[in-house]
């Protein structure tokens, strides 16, 4: 709830400055509305400062409580960097419970990041601190590790999503994550000639592109291909079957790496965009 209500008063702060910027343009007869303005600005901050300063305080109390409550019961939580995206989500939540439970820890859920600076979570983190610290650097790491494998072996035709596996490289001769869609691009129209006819895109009318999405399997091998194509110039959608057979063949001579979720290989979603000139 007191999250709530900061969010509440930084909405009202900038509300309040940018009213404040707007009063500065007006006559001196709203200098009244001003001054008000400015005083419930003060206000608004004695506030923020306020919860700030019980938060700071309650995080000190959680802090040592886990401390405590880790002579008796120890505990571990996992860390949610976006509550509105179930791809963060630890798929092997179930299965990590299990593990934790085997070696006499409990599970804590799940952590809620916090962007404002405000001590939050203090509990849960001092708790884990202190599980690290006692089992070692890697011991929850490994872990996680076994829950995925649990996990996958009892959901072997699961596909993950793309978004949900590790960013590694996922084509064979990108070496970086950050490399493979470039890499794809420029490796594609190595071989790729255009049509005799087709008609350069219009400088203020943005890319044509194709759009490819298909599954990779724990081996690398590309299958159910789908292809979109988006072109600008509509008379090159005569060439829609040369362009479509031109890239599934490339998807499939192309030698591509099996995607991880937490480093052990699983099944995924691929996709790829290829913009024309």
């Amino acid at each position: 709830m007191k999250k709530i209500l900061f969010f509440i008063l930084l909405f009202n702060i900038s509300s309040i400055v940018s009213a404040q910027k707007d009063f500065s343009s007006q006559t001196i007869s709203d200098s009244a509305i001003v001054s008000d303005t400015t005083q419930n600005l003060e206000d608004l901050k004695s506030q923020v400062l306020e919860m700030k300063k019980y938060a700071t305080d309650k995080c000190k109390i959680d802090s040592l409580r886990a401390v405590e409550e880790a002579k008796y019961n120890l505990s571990y939580s996992l860390a949610l960097a976006n509550p509105l995206l179930d791809n963060y989500l630890f798929v092997a939540e179930k299965e990590f419970i299990q593990v934790l439970r085997e070696n006499k820890i409990g599970y804590g859920g799940y952590m809620v990041g916090n962007y404002f600076g405000i001590p939050d979570n203090c509990f849960q983190l001092e708790m884990n601190r202190i599980v690290e610290k006692h089992f070692g650097k890697d011991f929850i790491e490994n872990l996680q590790s076994s829950a995925v494998k649990k996990f996958i072996k009892n959901n072997p035709d699961r596909i993950f999503e793309f978004e949900e596996c590790d960013t590694e490289s996922r084509y064979f001769a990108a070496k970086k994550y950050y490399e493979m869609f470039k890499k794809i691009e420029s490796d594609y129209f190595k071989n790729f000639k255009y049509p005799t006819k087709f008609v350069n895109r219009d400088l203020n009318n943005g890319y044509s592109d194709v759009e490819v999405n298909f599954i990779l399997d724990k081996n690398g091998k590309a299958s159910q291909i789908r292809v979109e194509l988006s072109l600008k110039e509509k008379k090159n959608y005569i060439y829609s079957s040369y362009l479509i057979n031109s890239v599934k063949e490339f998807i499939n001579k192309s030698k591509w790496k099996p995607a991880t979720y937490k480093g052990i290989p699983v099944i995924s979603k691929m996709n790829v965009l290829i913009f024309y000139k």
